[in-house]
């Protein structure tokens, strides 16, 4: 019987009986080369940092401010639920801007600039009634703010589009330099949703590094209007109450901004929180009014007393109350109302913890709540 061969080009079949008696060097050779990482010139790093000794010694340019206290040059995040008066606020500050004039009333903003609004949620007809419910009538309204309705994603050449306009602006005053870019809102310029990888984190401060970066190059004061996540009932119930952490998203978006506010509504009509944070911004928390279009700073957020229940939980501490229980017990207040209104007092330093579970009044005396006649508190 004759014998059969196989065919002369049939793959050789390894087994892993094979593969366990390969050496660690055979596996090497035969594995995938890896390409050989670029050379790291440790001398060109050193030379862009510096000592203690040289940083003491070294002068900087002063910190510009669009809006003083709120907005540094930089990038800057206004964030809201829905409906929560972030635009309108965004709009008060674009005005005050463009014309030189005070945001809130208080905070002068120096001189009149170049600001652009792209704005990607209302349209032309919506800000126009919005501009004249908050202007008085025969006011001219300012050349040099100047509002897009559409405009690219940032992956998609809108970063390039921006710098564009910044850098060399065919709209406007003559002389003005660009001082404030606001849009609304950031879901709208960022990385389309299918095209992101990797974890939440990493693909947010992907997505914002760019934009922080060239706002610093740019030297101006970029705001992205953004949405809190929306918070379960049983989580607000527990206390959930560091505005920051309901920032929509991961903490990279946070994270890349040079300072963000967060806007809340207050029990009133009118009545607004603005809890402010940033590298240059130390946390506070502002009362806010707006009245026909106009928004007034009424003073530290601890003094928007909706109904009473700080300046009755204040004179319980005051009184010798020290534990949730006792605070609660003394003001009449409920327990979870007690627990966040504590917190917020906390913040706004009227409060402050002075162990496990305790709170007391600072060293410096009564807050100013509890100085003001009731008549003349914010309710």
């Amino acid at each position: 019987m004759t014998e059969k061969h196989a065919p002369k080009n049939t793959p050789k079949v390894v087994t892993v009986a094979d593969l366990s008696a390969q050496t660690e060097a055979e596996r090497a050779e035969h594995a995938p080369r890896q390409p050989e990482p670029p050379g790291i010139d440790v001398a060109s790093l050193l030379c862009q940092g510096a000592t203690a000794y040289d940083l003491q010694r070294m002068e900087f340019p002063p910190v510009v401010w669009a809006v003083p206290g709120i907005l540094p040059t930089g990038l800057n995040l206004l964030v809201g639920p829905p409906k929560s008066g972030k635009s309108y606020l965004a709009l008060h500050m674009a005005c005050a801007v463009a014309n030189g004039t005070r945001v809130f009333g208080t905070r002068e903003t120096g001189k009149p600039g170049l600001v652009l609004y792209i704005d990607l949620e209302q349209d032309g007809s919506l800000i126009q009634d919005r501009m004249k419910q908050s202007s008085a009538p025969g006011d001219e309204w300012p050349k040099n703010l100047h509002f897009l309705w559409d405009f690219p994603r940032f992956d998609e050449g809108g970063l390039e589009a921006l710098r564009e306009l910044v850098t060399r602006p065919a709209w406007g005053t003559d002389g003005a330099r660009v001082r404030l870019v606001i849009i609304d809102v950031w879901e709208h310029v960022r990385q389309r949703t299918g095209a992101k990888e990797g974890n939440a984190y990493r693909q947010d401060t992907l997505d914002m590094k760019p934009v922080a970066d060239l706002a610093k190059e740019l030297g101006i004061t970029l705001l992205l209007l953004h949405h809190t996540r929306k918070v379960a009932r049983g989580a607000a119930a527990a206390g959930d109450d560091n505005p920051f952490e309901r920032i929509s998203g991961s903490n990279g978006i946070y994270g890349q901004a040079d300072s963000a506010a967060v806007i809340e509504r207050g029990e009133g009509a009118d009545c607004y929180t603005l809890h402010i944070q940033g590298r240059r911004v130390p946390m506070a928390s502002l009362a806010l009014k707006m009245t026909d279009g106009r928004w007034i700073e009424e003073g530290p957020g601890a003094l928007n007393d909706h109904g009473g229940n700080r300046r009755a939980i204040l004179a319980a501490v005051l009184a010798g109350a020290k534990t949730l229980p006792q605070i609660s017990e003394e003001s009449g207040v409920g327990s979870q109302v007690c627990k966040n209104e504590l917190a917020k007092l906390v913040r706004g330093g009227d409060v402050v913890r002075c162990g496990r579970g305790q709170y007391s009044i600072p060293r410096n005396g009564a807050p100013k709540l509890l100085r003001l006649p009731m008549d003349e508190s914010v309710n």
